[in-house]
């Protein structure tokens, strides 16, 4: 009777699809904190100044996240069909992995670029040059090899110049490093486009798009000099009971960014500013207007977010009135 040793441990499929999995959502979120510093970083703030850090800042980079996985997994699964194509077109055979895997992601991010309105920036394209070169140079390294002095009967042993786990470590990093640099610009350019006053239709990827407000002093002392200068009141109409025609003044509404160590962060799109108002300065008071679905907007010249932009001011009604009216005409 004859034994036999110990079979062989079968592949770990499990701790694999684990391993993967927390490398890509890892990946995700960290390219959510890129796109919040993008997009805070438009206004010249950080996510913890506007009061986005601990749980909130976890959940919207869920929110950020999500959308990421969703839309980067549309594009990912087009890399095997460009795969295959390169491999079977002779002139790019030898260079079929890099054109999979830079193609999506450069077409990916002009599409995302494209449909949310925000131009591309001289950074955005030397972000992909350069991202580009580092996956086209990190797969070309891979492939060359070098004579050793041991000789076999079928001639001389040729060896990788560069071990293929640093390959595939240069590989990563620069996928990884180009994804956060794309994302971290185009969210910058989504925010210079509402803090410049006009939405882009992905404003909403931050996770809550920013609403109007209605500050009140209590001590005229208090007012910043900016907000002044550029102009406390508007002309608005007034609204039920009053008739059409009737021109009221109301203090300027401002954009309310968030609120972080007991004062309201607000940005005044006219004096290009940002306001910390303490809550025993000023009372705060959010619009009851909102955004419309994914639709682009221009921000109304009346709100101050642009001197010159186009479509109607807001106007009052009696579920949403801007207050305190001033005074009437």
């Amino acid at each position: 009777m004859s034994s036999s040793g110990p079979s062989p441990r079968p592949a770990a499929p499990l701790k694999e699809l684990l391993g993967g999995t927390t490398a890509v959502v890892g990946t995700a979120y960290g390219l959510a904190y890129s796109a919040h510093l993008g997009f805070w970083g438009a206004f010249g703030l950080s996510p913890g100044q506007v009061g986005i850090s601990g749980t909130e800042l976890l959940g919207r980079l869920t929110v950020g996240a999500a959308w990421i996985l969703l839309v980067g997994g549309l594009f990912a699964l087009a890399g095997p069909a460009v795969y295959w194509l390169a491999e079977r077109w002779k002139p790019t055979a030898r260079a079929a992995l890099p054109i999979a895997i830079a193609t999506p992601l450069v077409v990916g991010y002009l599409l995302l670029w494209t449909l949310s309105g925000v131009e591309l920036s001289l950074a955005g394209f030397a972000a992909i040059l350069v991202g580009v070169a580092w996956i086209g140079g990190s797969a070309a390294v891979g492939k060359l090899k070098v004579n050793v002095d041991h000789h076999t009967v079928g001639g001389p042993i040729r060896r990788p110049v560069v071990a293929a786990g640093v390959q595939r470590g240069a590989l990563a990093l620069g996928i990884a490093g180009l994804l956060a640099v794309l994302t971290n610009l185009w969210m910058f350019g989504i925010g210079e486009k509402l803090a410049n006053g006009s939405r882009s239709p992905a404003t909403f990827v931050i996770g809550a798009t920013p609403p109007y407000a209605t500050v009140i002093w209590s001590d005229p002392a208090k007012v910043p000099a900016s907000y002044v200068h550029h102009g406390m009141t508007i002309l608005m109409p007034c609204g039920a009971p009053q008739p059409a025609s009737a021109q009221c003044q109301y203090l300027r509404p401002l954009l309310f960014l968030g609120t972080a160590d007991g004062a309201s962060v607000v940005w005044d799109c006219k004096a290009h500013a940002t306001y910390f108002v303490a809550g025993a300065d000023a009372r705060v008071e959010l619009s009851r207007d909102r955004f419309r679905g994914l639709d682009a907007e221009r921000l109304s010249a009346a709100l101050g977010c642009s001197r010159d932009a186009e479509g109607p001011a807001l106007v009052p009604s009696p579920a949403s009135t801007p207050s305190p009216r001033v005074s009437a005409t």
